[in-house]
């Protein structure tokens, strides 16, 4: 099982554009060597990207604005760093 490095919100939300009918859009990036990025949509329309950091890197380098949007986004939650620096102090 991959671990979580973070996750954030994109779309809509990251931009302050949604409305009560927007979906709830969310992009993740695992500690994963998987050149894929999994993408799903629940059924209430919410989107998640789930991406490995070999391939978040790859596309980040290459100008995907997924993942330049991720990478920049104020908006994150931080997993496996936060949890690998309280174990180092």
């Amino acid at each position: 099982m991959s671990e979580i490095i973070f996750t954030t919100i994109h779309g809509s939300r990251l931009y302050g554009f949604a409305h009560a009918g927007s979906d709830f859009d969310t992009f993740t990036v695992t500690d994963s060597t998987s050149h894929r990025v999994k993408q799903s949509v629940d059924g209430e329309g919410n989107d998640r990207a789930i991406v490995g950091i070999n391939q978040f890197l790859n596309l980040a380098m290459s100008g995907s604005h997924q993942s330049v949007e991720a990478l920049f986004s104020p908006v994150k939650e931080w997993m496996l760093l936060v949890i690998m620096t309280l174990l180092v102090v």
